[in-house]
């Protein structure tokens, strides 16, 4: 369930990607990762336009890095006795932090001020509500499609 949301990430990457053929857009979905789509949102809030193969390019790095930082991390990892004392813990949730702040830098660029803070306020809600009848996982999820639900009907307005 939690990995439903490279869905949502795939399908508003894909509409930066309108006139890009649909294998392009297959590709670029099928590696898209938290952390590319993070990368893709920088950079559209300095362009308006991204070239299909500078995404192709920024996934592959990802898996790339990736994969070199696993090896090196495992290997140098072995070293450490006690890898706890240099908080690392802490890392994946400055990962997300980092995502936001790149989504809501381009968010405030092309979304009105007041839609925006109701879809802010429609995640936040809905995510402390849920928290009272399911899971932590499952309120995220259900939270974030709350909030794009209400993001795609403000944006018909």
């Amino acid at each position: 369930m939690i990995n439903l949301r490279l869905f949502l990430l795939s399908l508003h990457a894909s509409t930066y990607f309108r006139h890009t053929s649909l294998w392009h857009n297959i590709g670029m979905s099928s590696i898209l990762t938290d952390e590319t789509y993070g990368v893709l949102m920088g950079e559209l809030a300095h362009t308006d336009k991204v070239n299909p193969m500078w995404m192709h390019g920024n996934n592959l790095n990802s898996y790339v890095a990736w994969f070199v930082g696993t090896v090196v991390g495992t290997a140098l990892g072995g070293l450490l006795p006690n890898p706890e004392i240099f908080g690392l813990d802490f890392a994946l949730v400055g990962m997300f932090i980092g995502i936001f702040a790149s989504q809501f830098q381009i968010m405030q660029r092309r979304i009105p001020v007041r839609n925006l803070l109701i879809i802010l306020a429609v995640v936040a809600v809905s995510f402390f509500l849920l928290l009272t009848v399911v899971s932590q996982s499952l309120a995220v999820l259900f939270a974030t499609l709350l909030g794009c639900t209400m993001g795609v009907v403000l944006d018909g307005q």
